[in-house]
């Protein structure tokens, strides 16, 4: 016990099973007595990946009380997402597909609205198309060649990097 409140020591491990290598976070939790917890933010910001399945949780609210709180969403896509009403998770319900989006909870019986902005990180998961690319090409007897090759990425964010290398096959 610290000044009213208990305190709990965790450390969470995060396995990546391509690399085999690992990142350890050690956690310390304060547990308050009920009635001095309430929001920590009014707004959030969170990171996630496009290729988040469904059924992923991508939100908690970093409060857990025995009071009765109830959760809802204002102003969402219900595509795209559920909120458990109890606990004030959000449930992606589909892939996302755009790069920003804005949610609002309300928390009642405390009359409470917090904004969850989420910015979707673009996986690299397109390799480069060529379009219009000719089929034969020819050079002339001077060895003047002229030709505009063009290439697009569908991952967005990956066309500002494309870059071309002409390769000697011999």
């Amino acid at each position: 016990k610290y000044d009213n409140k208990t305190i709990r020591q965790f450390q969470i491990i995060a396995h990546d099973l391509i690399y085999q290598q690992n990142a350890i976070a050690n956690v310390i939790i304060y547990i308050f007595p009920p009635e001095s917890i309430s929001l920590n933010s009014l707004i959030y910001h969170q990171t996630i990946s496009e290729i988040l399945p469904p059924g992923s949780i991508i939100f908690q609210p970093n409060i857990f009380t025995t009071q009765n709180f109830q959760y809802s969403l204002l102003d969402y896509d219900t595509n795209l997402f559920e909120i458990n009403s109890n606990t004030g998770q959000i449930i992606l319900r589909n892939y996302l597909f755009d790069l920003f989006y804005s949610l609002k909870i309300h928390v009642s019986p405390i009359n409470q609205i917090s904004i969850i902005k989420l910015t979707v990180l673009d996986y690299n998961d397109h390799p480069p198309m060529f379009f219009n690319l000719p089929l034969n090409l020819s050079i002339s007897s001077d060895d003047t060649f002229i030709t505009k090759l063009s290439a697009y990425d569908l991952d967005l964010s990956d066309n500002e990097h494309l870059k071309y290398y002409l390769l000697d096959k011999n």
